[in-house]
């Protein structure tokens, strides 16, 4: 029976329109974490906690970095984070409560939503001075809230932001430009400088990059 050769068309599929990282927290495999004195990530019912307990210079941490994607993650294309939150804060003087797309760290880079004594701060920075505008003002602790919340970043133009899908306010200034700390897909902390407890429950978070 003679060779047959044949050839088989086919549509290649779509290309991809995005890049997606979403997680419900069943597992932190894959997250940078560091607890800070008595500072503690721990599991509890439809998510996890991150919580400074009452301990002078206690909080703790995570990240979630890309280290390689086939598509390139950059400050130059439309990103959003969603998230929520459940948040708690009694220190007065702790500024260091993030929910952020990029790096809350120094150099801050990125943006997001920061939970400071006075209330709930948007933000964004280009790895200089941080931009922030007043989105809730609670005026002092003890404060907690239970939201969505969300921040959109129009590279170039400006970050809005949204608690429960109601738009709270918009920067236009320090937005982060070109690739450095674009591959950090998420970030959270709470930190506490006196014997006070700061929280933050979660139980979802997703980051976009449009391509």
């Amino acid at each position: 029976m003679p060779n047959i050769l044949s050839y088989i068309s086919f549509t290649p599929p779509p290309s991809p329109t995005e890049v997606l990282f979403e997680t419900f927290y069943e597992s932190l495999d894959g997250f940078l974490t560091q607890n800070l004195g008595s500072g503690l990530i721990d599991f509890i019912p439809g998510g996890i906690r991150l919580s400074s307990w009452g301990s002078p210079s206690s909080g703790a941490w995570l990240k979630k970095i890309l280290d390689y994607h086939p598509l390139a993650l950059s400050w130059l294309k439309k990103r959003s984070i969603v998230a929520k939150l459940s948040v708690s804060i009694e220190d007065t003087t702790s500024w260091e409560n993030y929910l952020s797309a990029g790096d809350f760290m120094d150099p801050t880079l990125g943006f997001g939503f920061r939970f400071a004594p006075s209330g709930i701060k948007g933000w964004c920075s280009n790895g200089g001075s941080k931009n922030e505008i007043t989105l809730i003002d609670y005026m002092m602790p003890p404060w907690a809230i239970n939201a969505k919340f969300e921040a959109i970043f129009y590279p170039g133009e400006k970050v809005v932001f949204f608690i429960n899908d109601v738009l709270k306010g918009q920067l236009t200034s320090e937005l982060p430009t070109g690739d450095s700390l674009a591959n950090y897909l998420l970030g959270l902390e709470v930190y506490s400088n006196g014997a006070a407890t700061n929280i933050i429950q979660t139980s979802y978070a997703r980051m976009i990059q449009w391509i």
